[in-house]
């Protein structure tokens, strides 16, 4: 008892416990929130992996000057890229995504380089 009496302990008050639960549930409803938007979503995973694809094909046309018309058929997705010229010198590069629940187009401007000697 004599040891309890010398060890001075700082304990917390009842506001201060109803504090920390009040955060706690904010913070958990919030995470709850997000969670159940992002099932309800209407974009599935194949989406974002097709326009992580797209980005992909639209830096190798600009560096490897690509400029034909390809089909690229994978598991959930298919990509057609389609090369129009723009005016001299630029192409339009049209990248067509499908996947099973979308369709979407993408375009972009590349500009065609002079070759080098």
């Amino acid at each position: 008892m004599s040891l309890l009496r010398n060890c001075k302990l700082q304990a917390s008050s009842l506001v201060e416990s109803v504090m920390a639960i009040a955060i706690i549930s904010i913070c958990i409803s919030i995470a709850t929130l997000v969670y159940v938007r992002l099932i309800q979503s209407d974009y599935e995973i194949a989406y974002y992996k097709a326009k992580q694809k797209i980005t992909f094909l639209h830096l190798e046309t600009i560096e490897e000057q690509l400029f034909e018309n390809e089909t690229y058929i994978l598991d959930s997705y298919t990509i057609i890229k389609l090369v129009k010229e723009h005016s001299p010198g630029i192409n339009q590069i049209d990248f067509e995504l499908q996947t099973k629940t979308k369709k979407e187009t993408q375009h972009f401007l590349v500009k065609i380089r002079e070759p080098s000697l």
